[in-house]
């Protein structure tokens, strides 16, 4: 496989070999693919949480401003304990 890059991708791929962090472009390229295959897992969880939680609105699972607020200052209080 061949990729074509711009001017300023190969100067960056470049970069990125000068630091001795990468052998060769096909390392860069491959670590790059591997952090965008990452993101689109996120970028896919994220939705699925944010399709769950519009379907909860919908339902009426929701907590009035004031409970939500309580709910988690007793969190960051359980976690503030927890840390100690």
């Amino acid at each position: 496989m061949q990729v074509s890059l711009n001017s300023e991708l190969e100067r960056f791929v470049g970069e990125l070999m000068a630091t001795g962090k990468f052998g060769n472009a096909s390392e860069v390229v491959s670590r790059a693919l591997e952090l965008l295959q990452e993101h689109e897992r996120v970028i896919d969880d994220i939705r699925t949480k944010i399709d769950a939680g519009l379907e909860d609105v919908k339902a009426g699972r929701v907590f009035s401003p004031e409970d939500a607020k309580a709910l988690l200052n007793r969190r960051r209080e359980n976690w503030a304990r927890t840390a100690r």
